[in-house]
């Protein structure tokens, strides 16, 4: 059977420095309310869904042939032009606050994007106006990511666990033999905005949370074309972000 897990919106990913991992956090955003993670699980036609924050769900223990931890370049890495990285303890079982959910990762056989526009990402320092750097980058908003040949006993003993010490709930679904299972974590704002053609990604900044010390400059993505709208805003307001280990 495989697993196959989405992430949509405000995730970071980090490569561990092993290599054998792929730690996906949940900033903090407390400038924006309470803003939130969905996870729901689908196998066959049932589903549970969680609220993540202050969860965490550690898929490493799930086998499989999977190989790669690597992250397209359609996700814009927020540590690289700024000369920042993300270190161990935000993915320990005591991160600082400013990390509100996590999902760790195995090696994968397959990871997948879904529509990209183009953004005009400038690196800007703190109080200032002009870019030190410009780039224009096509990006997206969702990943899928595919490992093949889960252990299908891993199924029986998953948890959520909580992000800094404490008790456990059992992931209660278990997939029958031959079907697969799929994980959908999606950030849920508290407000859905409609960014246009020349706005700012609004809540982008909060990724910059996680690092420690934060940077004296940020990468600031503004939307360089008319983006696909759905219902109650834009899908792009919450672009996905990768970084370095420390």
């Amino acid at each position: 059977m495989d697993l196959i897990v989405k992430f949509t919106g405000l995730c970071m990913f980090v490569r561990d420095p092993g290599g054998k991992r792929v730690h996906v956090l949940m900033p903090a955003t407390p400038s924006r309310g309470r803003h939130h993670h969905d996870l729901t699980l689908k196998i066959v036609d049932a589903c549970v869904t969680y609220d993540l924050r202050h969860w965490m769900l550690d898929l490493s223990g799930a086998g499989g042939k999977g190989a790669s931890t690597y992250v397209p370049d359609e996700v814009l890495d927020a540590g690289k032009p700024v000369f920042a990285h993300v270190d161990a303890k935000q993915w320990s079982d005591r991160p600082r606050n400013t990390v509100v959910g996590r999902v760790t990762l195995p090696p994968f056989n397959e990871i997948t994007y879904d529509q990209v526009v183009e953004w005009d990402v400038r690196v800007i320092r703190e109080g200032g106006k002009r870019p030190v750097s410009r780039a224009y980058r096509r990006l997206t908003n969702e990943v899928t990511c595919r490992v093949n040949e889960v252990d299908h006993d891993f199924f029986d003993r998953w948890k959520l666990l909580p992000l800094r010490r404490g008790g456990s709930i059992p992931v209660p679904l278990r997939p029958p033999a031959g079907a697969d299972a799929t994980l959908e974590i999606k950030h849920i704002p508290k407000v859905s905005e409609k960014t246009g053609k020349g706005d700012e990604a609004p809540d982008f900044h909060h990724f910059y949370r996680i690092f420690k010390p934060r940077p004296d400059r940020r990468a600031r993505p503004f939307l360089n074309q008319k983006p696909p709208v759905s219902p109650g805003g834009s899908p792009f307001n919450c672009i996905l972000a990768q970084a370095p280990p420390e």
